[in-house]
């Protein structure tokens, strides 16, 4: 498959000229839908489970999907329900965050107090996405470690590394790797979560990131999201049977 960003179809037939099989990116979300019996989870494509913030979605395949084992690729897309017409990338995420519960999903603070936060060195890790700002703060670990409890965190390779270095004897380290910088590309590119220098930046970091993997107790290469995610499970099942 290749995965490239074409304008129109003028453009299509200039670049292929002959008969040429074509994948349609929506800009949405991708995302992996799991129904088992009565249960529906939703997954991003970094593993993340999104089911919260999707409920139309888990009500819709609850009425219309008769399997009882299944799981789906898929995409999720905003939509305007007048005319039909598929919304941009924005408008699906700006959608999603109404379902963001203060204390649940995040703790919400305004952009004084974040920046405040980075200047304390209050947080683990911090990043700006779209013009919104996610941080984790170091306050609301220590409490869940005190406590013995699991987390899962789903972090770029500073963040983990930080958390490593943070808490050397609390953490089991998985480092995910695409198969190669190529497919890293083609995956940015179909997810169209990213400008053409956001990925650029993104892939100028690749070596470095990969040589740090080292570092990590257990390295996958995410060549297969079933394979990868059974894998993941497995691991993070030992180390609970451990404790």
């Amino acid at each position: 498959m290749l995965a490239d960003r074409i304008k129109s179809e003028e453009d299509t037939v200039k670049k292929f000229q002959e008969e040429f099989a074509a994948e349609f990116k929506l800009d949405g979300e991708r995302a992996q839908i799991h129904k088992q019996k009565d249960r529906i989870m939703i997954f991003s494509r970094s593993l993340e489970n999104i089911t919260s913030y999707y409920p139309d979605i888990v009500e819709k395949i609850s009425e219309r999907i008769v399997a009882e084992n299944v799981i789906l690729e898929a995409e999720v897309v905003a939509m305007n329900s007048n005319s039909g017409d598929f919304l941009p990338f924005q408008e699906l995420m700006h959608r999603r965050r109404k379902y963001e519960i203060d204390g649940v999903h995040y703790n919400f603070i305004n952009k004084e107090q974040f920046e405040k936060m980075i200047e304390e060195n209050l947080f683990l890790e911090h990043e700006n996405v779209h013009g919104d700002l996610y941080g984790t703060a170091l306050s609301s670990l220590e409490q869940y470690i005190d406590n013995n409890k699991h987390l899962f965190f789903e972090l770029d390779v500073n963040g983990a590394v930080s958390l490593m270095n943070y808490y050397p004897s609390n953490t089991i380290s998985i480092f995910l790797s695409p198969p190669n910088i190529e497919e890293l590309r083609k995956r940015l590119v179909l997810r169209s979560t990213e400008t053409e220098d956001e990925i650029n930046k993104r892939l100028s970091r690749f070596e470095e990131e990969d040589n740090l993997k080292k570092e990590f107790d257990y390295n996958l290469i995410n060549d297969n999201f079933e394979t990868t995610f059974e894998k993941i499970k497995e691991i993070i099942n030992r180390y609970k049977k451990e404790d």
